[in-house]
Protein backbone atom coordinates (compact mmCIF):
# COMPACT_ATOMS: atom_id res chain seq x y z
CA UNK A 1 0.00 0.00 0.00
CA UNK A 2 1.35 3.26 -0.81
CA UNK A 3 1.98 6.09 1.37
CA UNK A 4 -0.39 7.93 -0.55
CA UNK A 5 -3.42 5.33 0.18
CA UNK A 6 -2.43 4.80 3.94
CA UNK A 7 -3.05 8.38 4.42
CA UNK A 8 -6.37 8.23 2.80
CA UNK A 9 -7.38 5.87 4.80
CA UNK A 10 -6.14 7.33 7.97
CA UNK A 11 -7.84 10.28 7.66
CA UNK A 12 -11.08 8.30 6.33
CA UNK A 13 -10.93 6.10 10.34
CA UNK A 14 -11.08 10.02 11.25
CA UNK A 15 -14.68 10.03 10.16
CA UNK A 16 -17.50 8.19 12.91
CA UNK A 17 -19.33 6.82 10.21
CA UNK A 18 -16.44 5.56 8.49
CA UNK A 19 -14.86 3.86 11.85
CA UNK A 20 -18.55 2.51 12.67
CA UNK A 21 -19.33 0.82 9.40
CA UNK A 22 -15.27 -0.62 9.51
CA UNK A 23 -16.10 -1.86 13.28
CA UNK A 24 -19.37 -3.42 12.26
CA UNK A 25 -17.70 -5.50 9.26
CA UNK A 26 -15.02 -6.80 11.63
CA UNK A 27 -17.52 -7.55 13.97
CA UNK A 28 -19.85 -9.85 11.01
CA UNK A 29 -16.22 -11.55 10.11
CA UNK A 30 -15.46 -12.25 13.99
CA UNK A 31 -18.63 -13.73 14.35
CA UNK A 32 -18.65 -16.18 11.26
CA UNK A 33 -15.24 -17.33 12.52
CA UNK A 34 -15.98 -17.76 15.72
CA UNK A 35 -18.69 -20.13 14.69
CA UNK A 36 -16.84 -21.86 11.86
CA UNK A 37 -14.01 -22.40 14.33
CA UNK A 38 -16.35 -24.16 17.14
CA UNK A 39 -17.65 -25.79 13.92
CA UNK A 40 -14.62 -27.33 13.60
CA UNK A 41 -13.47 -27.87 16.92
CA UNK A 42 -16.92 -30.31 17.68
CA UNK A 43 -16.08 -31.71 14.16
CA UNK A 44 -12.41 -32.77 15.83
CA UNK A 45 -13.72 -33.59 19.16
CA UNK A 46 -15.86 -36.32 17.30
CA UNK A 47 -13.31 -37.58 15.86
CA UNK A 48 -14.87 -36.83 12.27
CA UNK A 49 -12.97 -35.84 9.05
CA UNK A 50 -13.41 -33.17 6.83
CA UNK A 51 -13.91 -35.94 4.17
CA UNK A 52 -16.91 -37.85 5.94
CA UNK A 53 -18.00 -34.95 7.16
CA UNK A 54 -18.59 -33.83 3.10
CA UNK A 55 -20.31 -37.18 2.72
CA UNK A 56 -22.36 -36.68 5.94
CA UNK A 57 -23.81 -33.24 4.76
CA UNK A 58 -23.66 -33.81 0.91
CA UNK A 59 -20.82 -31.51 0.26
CA UNK A 60 -18.00 -31.71 -1.87
CA UNK A 61 -14.75 -32.07 0.37
CA UNK A 62 -13.60 -29.33 -1.13
CA UNK A 63 -16.38 -27.08 0.21
CA UNK A 64 -16.17 -28.42 3.55
CA UNK A 65 -12.41 -27.97 3.45
CA UNK A 66 -12.29 -24.61 2.21
CA UNK A 67 -14.91 -23.77 5.10
CA UNK A 68 -12.43 -24.55 7.65
CA UNK A 69 -9.08 -23.38 6.45
CA UNK A 70 -9.54 -20.76 4.55
CA UNK A 71 -9.14 -17.29 6.52
CA UNK A 72 -11.82 -15.25 4.59
CA UNK A 73 -14.60 -18.45 5.04
CA UNK A 74 -18.15 -16.46 4.27
CA UNK A 75 -20.58 -19.98 4.32
CA UNK A 76 -24.26 -19.32 3.73
CA UNK A 77 -26.37 -20.11 6.29
CA UNK A 78 -27.53 -23.20 4.87
CA UNK A 79 -24.08 -25.21 4.74
CA UNK A 80 -23.67 -24.14 8.22
CA UNK A 81 -27.08 -25.66 9.25
CA UNK A 82 -26.11 -29.07 7.30
CA UNK A 83 -23.37 -29.20 9.13
CA UNK A 84 -24.35 -28.48 12.21
CA UNK A 85 -26.81 -31.11 11.69
CA UNK A 86 -24.02 -33.48 10.26
CA UNK A 87 -22.47 -32.82 14.03
CA UNK A 88 -26.00 -33.10 16.26
CA UNK A 89 -25.73 -29.28 16.92
CA UNK A 90 -28.57 -27.16 17.11
CA UNK A 91 -27.76 -23.23 16.41
CA UNK A 92 -29.23 -21.60 19.08
CA UNK A 93 -29.61 -17.28 19.05
CA UNK A 94 -28.42 -15.80 22.05
CA UNK A 95 -28.74 -11.60 22.84
CA UNK A 96 -25.29 -10.14 22.56
CA UNK A 97 -23.71 -9.31 26.06
CA UNK A 98 -22.89 -6.10 24.83
CA UNK A 99 -26.09 -3.44 24.48
CA UNK A 100 -26.83 -1.16 21.78
CA UNK A 101 -26.88 2.85 23.10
Amino acid sequence: MSEKQRGYFERRRQDPEYAAGVQAERDRIDAIDRLIRQLDAERERQGISKAELARLTDKRAEVLRRLFTSGDANPTLATVIDVARALDLDLVLAPRTATRG
